[in-house]
């Protein structure tokens, strides 16, 4: 955006400086130039610098790649920090029982700790890089999980870091802390989900940073312990970030987002991506299909966007 004003910016210019050099050189032979052909060329300048003009207004309301880069680095890491929540929900309600129904990868070695009555630490080992999971998505490192509680009591505690810890070569850090709050008012168990220090670095050595605060609501799967790939969440809240090319945003749920345990992308909802001295991009995730499409509306310009 700030290059297209640039280039606003010197058509100007030089259109104004056309004009000075004309007026102070020719100034005195104005009465013999004003001639069809000078009309003519006046004319073309005129009208060229308006099409430049116009040009650069439509395009400040266009969405631009700049914006659709702050939303799919933005889903990027909510993916990766979502995915790391699912990944330790499903072991630490099942603590190395069986998996039953469909398959969960199995290259991945779990340990678990009792540190005392009331605190476990467990350990998700993905070894060196050859283990893909349900989703296809091949990951190496750890993920640690300190556990304080049981897990379908209010206040049972989960803190989640990371060890070296890659998906598809992008390496996560960071410290997830969930919090069991209890059934709200539809008898639903509800969890705060706080992401600290959040960091993406990808493969290319480009940095995205996240924070945020959010209210996980477990709508489906809850009496299903046993079977983990039936679960659904609404999710409210919001974040903060720094895109891979250092724009700062912030990021608001209007409409819960809908995710489920079987779909790597969000499945419906709206939210709100605000990059700092921009206007607010408006993100519509769908009706519930599971894919990596949404629609993004900018200055009542909309169009369809891939999340990656």
């Amino acid at each position: 955006m700030l290059q297209k004003k640039a280039r606003c910016s010197r058509a100007f210019f030089i259109f104004v400086l056309y004009g000075i050099v004309f007026d102070k050189e020719d100034g005195e032979k104005m009465n013999h130039i004003m001639n069809n052909m000078h009309l003519t060329l006046l004319s073309a300048i005129v009208l060229s610098f308006a099409i430049i003009l116009g040009s650069c207004e439509n395009n400040e309301n266009e969405i631009s790649s700049e914006d659709t880069s702050v939303i799919q680095d933005d889903a990027l890491s909510a993916e990766l920090f979502e995915d790391a929540f699912t990944e330790t929900d499903l072991v630490v309600e099942e603590q190395l029982k069986e998996f039953k129904g469909e398959k969960e990868d199995s290259c991945k070695t779990v340990t678990m700790e009792k540190l005392d009555s009331d605190t476990r630490k467990i350990i998700i080992d993905y070894g060196e890089g050859n283990c893909e999971d349900f989703h296809e998505r091949v990951k190496e490192g750890k993920i640690l999980i300190t556990l304080s509680g049981k897990y379908r009591n209010k206040g049972f505690t989960r803190t989640v870091t990371f060890e070296d810890y890659f998906v598809n070569d992008h390496k996560v850090e960071g410290t997830k802390t969930i919090i069991n709050q209890g059934p709200n008012d539809k008898g639903n168990v509800t969890y705060t989900v706080t992401l600290e220090n959040g960091k993406i670095t990808t493969p290319e050595g480009d940095v995205i940073t996240r924070e945020s605060e959010k209210t996980r609501e477990w709508i489906q799967g809850y009496e299903t312990p046993l079977y983990k790939w039936d679960n659904k969440y609404k999710v409210t809240g919001k974040a903060t970030g720094i895109n891979r090319n250092g724009l700062r945003y912030t990021r608001s749920i209007n409409d819960p987002l809908h995710v489920s345990a079987k779909c790597r992308f969000i499945l419906s909802g709206t939210a709100e991506i605000k990059p700092a001295d921009k206007s607010s991009i408006l993100i519509d995730y769908g009706d519930g299909s599971c894919d990596d499409k949404a629609q993004v509306t900018l200055n009542d310009k909309t169009k369809e966007v891939r999340l990656k």
